[in-house]
């Protein structure tokens, strides 16, 4: 196994649940399926909801930017999105964090066909190598991980 492949392994371990953290993202996300939880602002007007989505968005602005297309924003494209103006439900809550699993899922998938040579070139939008880029977003996922774990408290 390779750097690269090792490097997925260890984000996509920080997704899905085998994370050396403690528990992963999806793990905090769907510790907290209560609407009004998730809803919840704490001291620094953040929400769950929000942080989730802002999560996404990273991950999808990079696989619609692989896949040659524009991102697709459900839940409008602001950096922490706000809570819908309709009360959140749990089945929409579940929603969004399926939603994000395939986005993660899909990105990762096609994280693996890259070779190295294309990890030193350029994310144009933000004049960085993907290389970058992916060793970023990793720590992104922890980063917001510890901050849900935090805004339970």
């Amino acid at each position: 196994m390779g750097v690269w492949d090792r490097q997925l392994d260890m984000w996509d371990s920080e997704w899905k649940g085998r994370s050396f953290n403690g528990r992963s993202l999806q793990e905090e996300l769907l510790a907290h399926p209560a609407a009004e939880v998730v809803s919840d602002r704490n001291l620094e007007e953040y929400t769950i909801w929000g942080v989730a989505l802002h999560v996404h968005k990273f991950k999808e602005m990079m696989l619609a930017e692989l896949e040659s297309r524009k991102p697709v924003w459900p839940e409008g494209d602001d950096d922490f999105p706000p809570i819908p103006e309709t009360p959140l439900t749990e089945p929409h809550w579940l929603e969004t964090i399926h939603h994000m699993d395939e986005t993660h899922e899909a990105l990762v998938a096609k994280a693996r066909t890259l070779d190295e040579a294309f990890l030193e070139t350029t994310f144009a939008p933000w004049e960085i190598t993907w290389g970058e880029l992916f060793a970023w977003a990793v720590g992104h996922d922890g980063y917001h991980t510890a901050q849900i774990r935090n805004m339970k408290r």
